[in-house]
This record gives C-alpha cells, sequence and structure tokens, in this order.
C-alpha cells in the first residue's frame, strides 16, 4: 500500500504496511523529490514532518481525526479530515 503527499516543498510517496492500530514504514522504501525552497522556514519544517512521519509506529482515529504516535507513544502528527 502506498502513502503519499506534499510536504511543504517536495513530494513523498512510502510504501507501508498496516493493522487496525499500527502503521510501519519500511526504512528505504520512501521516494522524495529533492527540491530546494527558498522560502524561510519550508525546508526545516518539511524535514522535521518528514522526520516524524518515518518513526510513527502506531495509529489511532477519533472522530475526523488521525493521529500518528512513535514507539513511547508520543503523539507526532495529527491530521484532520477536511470538509469539501
Amino acid at each position: 500500500t502506498i502513502l503519499g503527499g506534499h510536504s511543504g516543498c517536495n513530494w513523498y510517496s512510502y510504501n507501508y504496511t498496516s493493522t487496525s492500530s499500527t502503521l510501519a514504514l519500511p526504512r528505504g522504501s520512501g521516494v522524495i523529490t529533492k527540491m530546494f525552497c527558498t522560502a524561510p522556514g519550508v525546508m526545516q519544517v518539511e524535514s522535521t514532518y518528514l522526520h516524524n512521519l518515518e518513526n510513527s509506529t502506531t495509529v489511532k482515529f477519533r472522530s475526523d481525526h488521525l493521529y500518528l504516535y512513535d514507539t513511547a507513544d508520543k503523539p507526532l502528527l495529527i491530521f484532520e479530515q477536511t470538509k469539501t
């Protein structure tokens, strides 16, 4: 299964496996474009986002939110479903 998106400057795509409560992005399974963005702070935010995505091990769904946690159950990323 593939997880992909835009990380602020670059596009990414990862192969992943999941169960009802776990998420695994195997090391080396990701493909990321290598553009350099000059807007202040974008590259730092993107680097942190991708690091947190790669270190997520647990996924939890609550209402219209998706939470990704690390192995210590620390929340790394929170996604909110958008209304269309």
